[in-house]
């Protein structure tokens, strides 16, 4: 599978259709490196890709390490329905420096009792 055909799995297993922003993908006349949240290197490879708040459902696709091999970035900040672990596959992306997916809400912190 091509990075094309990954981040198409990537929108296929995260629910496209409820993304806040979604600018580009999937239509055929855009360049998967001018979708919303999709940067490339200079030779049209996948290096970023950013979903910060954008209402993302599910879980990861393991393609999105198998076939992303050349991904530096991951951030899916803020996306409370994202659901299940990591794919494994993101451990053997060489070149990824950044990953983060944390959730929208965080339990609060409980107090420390007081000490009377």
């Amino acid at each position: 599978m091509g990075e094309c055909a990954a981040l198409v799995g990537f929108a296929q297993a995260l629910l496209l259709r409820s993304w806040r922003a979604s600018d580009g993908w999937l239509d055929p006349r855009t360049p998967h490196c001018a979708w919303l949240g999709v940067a490339c290197d200079a030779r049209g490879r996948v290096t970023r890709l950013e979903q910060d708040w954008n209402v993302l459902f599910g879980t990861l696709p393991a393609s999105t390490g198998d076939d992303l091999v050349h991904l530096q970035a991951l951030l899916l900040r803020h996306n409370e329905m994202l659901r299940g672990p990591l794919p494994a596959s993101l451990g053997r992306l060489r070149e990824l420096e950044h990953l983060c997916a944390v959730p929208r809400r965080v339990a609060p912190r409980a107090e420390a009792p007081d000490r009377a």
